[in-house]
């Protein structure tokens, strides 16, 4: 909030000023189809990274979702890297869980990993704090609590573990590997 000159809600409040910030947003698909999803993500970026000046900021959100999550870590990583020599301070905001990972095991003072805060119980209080990389984005919770008495269920052979969202072999049943019918279908009420 101070760098683009608003008041910072805070008791008290200490931060450098930036020489210019940037961000890197998905973006709806190439209407006429000149490039695919992950070559406009990188033209776009390339024109960002032109104008970078040592001490910008650049925020990321969910970039290079639309490949796999190998290629995307490595994108990631790759950039990351060559920023930071820069002197550009980064931010991003990520699923890609084998990226995050690998800044974990880093162990730089440059990096700062945060996660949202999650109770015992499940419940999401909303603030950031200093967290290592999770394994889960709690999709499952979501899905339960929007889903919970329409007709479909949870992955066949999965089950969710409610105190900490992880994915895990059901103890009751078994998994086939098949893909098809992969979801299990119940009934809804009346």
């Amino acid at each position: 909030m101070m760098q683009i000159g608003l008041f910072v809600p805070a008791a008290s409040f200490a931060g450098a000023l930036c020489s210019g910030l940037f961000s890197h947003f998905g973006r709806e698909e190439d209407k006429g189809m000149k490039h695919g999803k992950l070559a406009e993500e990188l033209i776009c970026l390339s024109g960002i990274v032109d104008r970078l000046r040592p001490d910008s900021i650049l925020l990321f959100n969910e970039s290079f979702a639309s490949t796999y999550e190998h290629e995307a870590s490595w994108l990631a990583d790759q950039i990351f890297s060559a920023l930071q020599k820069k002197r550009i301070r980064v931010f991003f905001v990520t699923h890609l869980s084998e990226f995050v990972a690998d800044q974990g095991k880093e162990k730089s003072q440059k990096t700062l990993i945060l996660e949202a805060e999650r109770l015992d119980d499940g419940r999401r209080t909303f603030k950031m704090k200093p967290g290592s990389p999770s394994s889960t984005s709690h999709a499952l919770d979501l899905f339960e609590e929007i889903f919970q008495n329409k007709m479909l269920t949870q992955p066949k052979g999965e089950s969710a573990d409610k105190r900490n969202g992880q994915l895990g072999p059901d103890r009751k049943g078994t998994d086939d590997g098949a893909d098809s019918s992969r979801y299990q279908v119940r009934k809804g009420p009346g």
